[in-house]
């Protein structure tokens, strides 16, 4: 019986996916933590007392104040979260988008704020409310690895921002070009390290002195005439095409 509860209930676990307007697809359903996410800030907290951000994504069962949220502020007292909380979010207000001042593929943001009137403490600690709601960002960075915590990079106020690195900031459809650009990368990365390493080998060991020291310097250079020559077929090709008539814009 147990078995078929936990069955049904897997089966009917939501999936969350986003997509671009390239149409790259994010699917941010493994971003849930089972037990909601527990971010506590000890930047703004007062020695015993801190205040902690829970939170979750995609199948979320929080409440503050008998109301589903995605995003609360609770309070942290020498160690152990109490019942006070703070609305900061509601799963009907999510929003998704690319990391704001950020390339495409740097990873997605995904926002809620709790639909009211923030009020913000300005000079000389006066209340002034704003036009805006209060915010929870999260910035999720497409990495290979994921992380095992958020950090708070902006807290306390109307807009809160967390980060953390994860898979889930990277589409799961990646097209062939992205795949050929990883690989290059680490291409790169190998060839780099692989030339250092014989240069050092060569000048150490070997004692060979000057540029008879990089490794393979005799087929790089045989490269290099075949680039070079590359590069003078092409401008004498864009030559004769003006010649004749042609423009190339």
């Amino acid at each position: 019986m147990n078995y078929f509860l936990l069955l049904i209930v897997v089966t009917y676990q939501q999936k969350c996916q986003w997509a671009d307007e390239d149409n790259n697809i994010y699917d941010y359903t493994n971003l849930d933590h089972p037990q909601a996410w527990h971010v506590v800030d000890t930047q703004n907290g007062m020695g015993m007392f801190n205040m902690v951000y829970i939170f979750n994504f995609c199948n979320i069962n929080l409440s503050c104040h008998g109301i589903p949220v995605a995003v609360y502020e609770g309070l942290e007292v020498m160690g152990t979260i109490t019942d006070n909380c703070d609305i900061v979010g509601l799963k009907s207000t999510t929003s998704i988008s690319h990391i704001q001042d950020k390339p495409k593929d740097y990873g997605i943001s995904i926002s809620f704020n709790d639909n009211s009137q923030c009020v913000e403490t300005a000079n000389q600690n006066r209340a002034v409310q704003t036009d805006k709601p209060r915010t929870a960002i999260f910035n999720i960075v497409c990495s290979e690895r994921a992380e095992k915590q958020f950090r708070i990079i902006q807290g306390y106020g109307c807009i809160v921002t967390l980060e953390i690195y994860h898979p889930t900031g990277c589409p799961v459809n990646r097209g062939i070009y992205s795949y050929i650009k990883i690989l290059i990368k680490y291409l790169l990365i190998v060839t780099i390290i692989y030339q250092v390493v014989g240069f050092m080998y060569n000048k150490k060991i070997k004692k060979i002195q000057g540029k008879q020291a990089i490794p393979n310097i005799n087929q790089i250079q045989e490269i290099n005439k075949l680039v070079i020559k590359a590069i003078q077929n092409f401008q004498r090709y864009i030559g004769r095409g003006n010649k004749n008539g042609y423009q190339i814009v």
